[in-house]
């Protein structure tokens, strides 16, 4: 929690004299800018959907408003919530990473630009999933011969083995001390 304070207080230090000079301004250029929208916006670029339609001419110029944003939620919520079941179903690293990264090129395709840095990005992401699910494999390959060495083992005599008996025999009686001579 202490982490939290200087990190807040630096946060507020670089965003409060913004907010309080033009809020609309603020939200004009962080955010409607690069989502579309505002007077003047993110040129489309890059090589996702944006740049489909920008090709067929459903688009007609790059800084024109398109509901990217709709877009983007109806396809990334749908695969983000199978891969936040799926998860849950089977709580691996393997199936963290490859719902991130699936639901991240979902997200990004189709947004207003989608630059090769970020495709990138999603094959880091997913690039040890192989190793990941090769490792599982190998591992659930020996749970299960563990589980048919234990089912096809011989069945334990009830009594142990005369190796591990303690011998029957009586103790001999123990000899009293003679006495010591003065």
């Amino acid at each position: 929690m202490r982490p939290l304070v200087p990190a807040s207080v630096l946060l507020a230090v670089t965003f409060v004299p913004f907010l309080v000079n033009d809020f609309a301004a603020f939200y004009d250029d962080v955010v409607r800018y690069n989502a579309g929208g505002a007077a003047w916006t993110y040129p489309i670029s890059g090589m996702g959907f944006s740049a489909l339609l920008l090709w067929l001419g459903i688009i007609e110029y790059r800084q024109a408003d398109f509901p990217f944003a709709a877009i983007e939620i109806a396809v990334a919520v749908p695969v983000a919530l199978w891969w936040f079941r799926r998860i849950w179903r089977d709580p691996t690293i393997a199936n963290l990473l490859t719902g991130y990264a699936i639901t991240l090129l979902a997200f990004l395709f189709f947004g207003r630009y989608f630059q090769g840095n970020y495709l990138g990005y999603i094959l880091a992401v997913a690039t040890p999933v192989p190793f990941l699910l090769r490792e599982a494999h190998a591992s659930v390959r020996v749970r299960r011969r563990r589980e048919r060495r234990v089912l096809v083992a011989p069945p334990v005599p009830a009594e142990p083995a005369p190796f591990l008996v303690a011998p029957q025999t009586q103790p001999e009686a123990i000899a009293e001390p003679t006495p010591a001579l003065e």
